[in-house]
């Protein structure tokens, strides 16, 4: 049975409160907008990668705490772009100019930075993970269900094919019923596991470091590590790439790649809030970073469409032991294995580039399938840019905040775990959106820096 794309957003709507999408809406015909009027935040990094698929559109202004940043995105721009480090004063000038906003920060400024904009009742693309704490997660999906307003997390994978198929496989039973879910990937490629440093550099005059650390706490400026304090001599310490390191800017490996590799999953075995989730292994810890590696194991309850079933995260280059299924087989450098009664299905990569069946330690040549949801009608950019524009309904993003939401807020979730160390399970309630653990709960969402409270006032 094909399921297409609306009757599949419609399908997990009716599922009940804890379904990961909201229910349709169609705008009207009056509201349309071919051009839209855009502001970026973020211009650099992954912000450099929204660029080009804009172009049809009007920039109105750019932010960047790296003024460099700034100037080279305006040069492939507007001319007379408005240029700015600080994205509350931009919205003080331009909020009125603008139809949509993209986010494309470090991690610990997603939240403060889209909803400002979607207070507003602006349409917001953000990079993954869709914000820095579960609290932040909720938040967002909520505000965009209540307003109504076009949203889509920047998940790439989540508009092709690949997650599609595994979806197809697992609900056409060709693997059996699915016990667990594994997932991994080789970051960090960047520190972890290492203390603060102690010795400080001037902040360049092309950096404003009061708007790059923004919400969070503010921390002395470094520039690089030193060989004898980390073994990373060189390596930048926090900005332009390291800060996913670090618990007060990143979400480390599995907030930069969980949203990514971990998606097929959530598509397809639809997990929710009531779970159990625990780090089952830290490797060099750390009190203010990520560890060097982790494996992170969450076991969620049968509910909803949800099986009930186990999942775990590897990063740093850990891997899962091999089922039997895969006889001599190995694994992908990165991947996702789905473990059912049946056999093994592996997708992998980072974006579900492939998909691989394998039965009785065989492996299974174009398994017999059939397509169950429609391709996605425009890629990752197009259905946000059609449902920002009101030509088509404003929920009709695959990766809209409702969805990425939950996601981001249950991958959270395991970010949660990881900090309190090894050893220590939790049990997360969907009835009152809290641990059983009191220290659990304080890292469910964070205090504002003095200054950036507005958008935390919600």
């Amino acid at each position: 049975m094909q399921l297409n794309r609306r009757r599949f957003l419609t399908t997990a709507a009716a599922a009940g409160g804890t379904a990961c999408f909201g229910a349709p809406s169609i705008l009207a015909a009056d509201k349309k907008n071919d051009k839209l009027r855009i502001a970026q935040i973020g211009c650099g990094g992954r912000g450099s990668a929204h660029h080009g698929m804009w172009r049809r559109h009007q920039f109105v202004a750019a932010v960047d705490a790296n003024r460099k940043a700034v100037d080279m995105f305006s040069k492939s721009a507007l001319p007379g772009l408005g240029r700015y480090t600080d994205y509350r004063e931009m919205y003080e000038k331009h909020m009125d100019e603008i139809d949509a906003v993209i986010v494309a920060t470090p991690d610990h400024s997603h939240y403060p930075a889209a909803m400002l904009a979607l207070m507003a009742g602006k349409a917001v693309f953000c990079e993954k993970p869709l914000a820095w704490s579960v609290t932040e997660c909720l938040e967002l999906a909520k505000i965009v269900k209540e307003k109504k307003l076009p949203s889509q997390m920047g998940n790439q994978g989540n508009a092709g094919r690949g997650w599609r198929d595994v979806y197809a496989i697992v609900h056409q039973d060709i693997i059996g019923k699915v016990k667990e879910v594994h997932t991994w990937t080789n970051r960090p490629i960047w520190p972890q596991g290492l203390e603060r440093p102690d010795w400080t550099d001037p902040v360049p005059d092309t950096l404003d470091w009061e708007s790059w650390i923004g919400p969070g706490q503010m921390v002395p400026y470094t520039a690089n590590w030193k060989e004898k304090k980390s073994g990373f001599s060189g390596t930048s310490v926090y900005q332009p790439k390291a800060w996913r390191g670090w618990f007060d800017f990143g979400c480390g490996a599995l907030g930069d790649m969980a949203c990514h590799t971990m998606n097929a999953m959530f598509q397809t075995m639809k997990p929710d809030y009531d779970c159990t989730v625990e780090a089952v292994r830290i490797v060099e810890p750390s009190s203010v970073q990520f560890p060097k590696q982790e494996i992170i194991k969450w076991s969620f309850a049968k509910s909803g469409d949800c099986p009930g079933f186990d999942a775990y995260w590897y990063d740093g280059n850990l891997k899962p032991e091999k089922p039997d299924a895969l006889g001599d087989h190995g694994l992908p450098g990165q991947g996702v294995m789905f473990v059912g009664a049946k056999g093994a299905l592996i997708s992998f990569g980072d974006y579900n580039q492939g998909n691989t069946v394998y039965i009785d330690g065989k492996k299974v040549e174009n398994p017999k399938f059939e397509q169950m949801i429609d391709p996605s009608d425009g890629g990752m950019h197009g259905e946000f840019l059609m449902a920002a524009a009101g030509q088509r309904p404003w929920d009709s993003p695959m990766s809209n905040f409702m969805y990425a939401g939950k996601m981001t807020a249950i991958i959270n979730l395991g970010i949660v775990a990881a900090r309190l160390g090894a050893g220590r399970k939790l049990t997360f309630s969907a009835k009152t959106m809290k641990f059983d653990d009191p220290e659990a709960n304080k890292l469910l969402a964070r205090k504002p820096r003095e200054g950036w409270e507005k958008p935390y006032q919600v």
